[in-house]
């Protein structure tokens, strides 16, 4: 799947989870943590292929793109639940070294990158290479569907903007 499917797929998950919970009463408010959680899901949704060098946040990280590729290989140890709950466990640390407005604004935004990274998995489980679920107990890659990220793009990314506007529509 290439970065712009996950990152429509990243920015849906997104606005799905700012319109199923409310995040503020006050709508300033609500428009600065919306925009954080937002935010945070698109980059959370392309933090995964942080293992390809060649992909868009790979391209950003060389250095560290091309460790993690050479040690674990594309779709290996960051397209996993067990390195998703890591991820989740320290970036959830995050908003304690900020306080007051600052930090309500981070966990929002952490919050956002760890859903992001969730939307990244769950397209990736749909396409044929799947993902190391068992990772690793076991290299095996799982998947529930058979979409082509080349061929099938354009299916993945109307499905992910439809979901998202049923939603937002049905939870008025």
């Amino acid at each position: 799947m290439d970065y712009k499917t996950h990152r429509i797929g990243g920015i849906c998950t997104g606005i799905i989870t700012v319109t199923t919970f409310a995040v503020s009463a006050d709508p300033s408010e609500k428009i600065v943590f919306s925009a954080a959680l937002i935010l945070g899901s698109y980059i959370g949704s392309l933090i995964p292929d942080l293992d390809h060098p060649k992909s868009l946040i790979g391209r950003k990280f060389k250095v560290l793109s091309k460790g993690i590729n050479k040690t674990f290989g594309h779709r290996g140890i960051t397209h996993t639940p067990l390195f998703l709950i890591i991820y989740s466990i320290l970036i959830m640390r995050l908003p304690n070294i900020f306080q007051g407005y600052v930090k309500t604004i981070v966990q929002y935004f952490s919050f956002g990158t760890i859903i992001g990274y969730i939307s990244h998995l769950i397209l990736d489980f749909i396409t044929v290479g799947g993902i190391p679920l068992l990772y690793p107990i076991s290299k095996r890659h799982f998947r529930i569907a058979r979409f082509r990220s080349s061929s099938h793009k354009n299916i993945i990314t109307g499905l992910c903007i439809v979901i998202a506007l049923i939603i937002i529509a049905t939870n008025k």
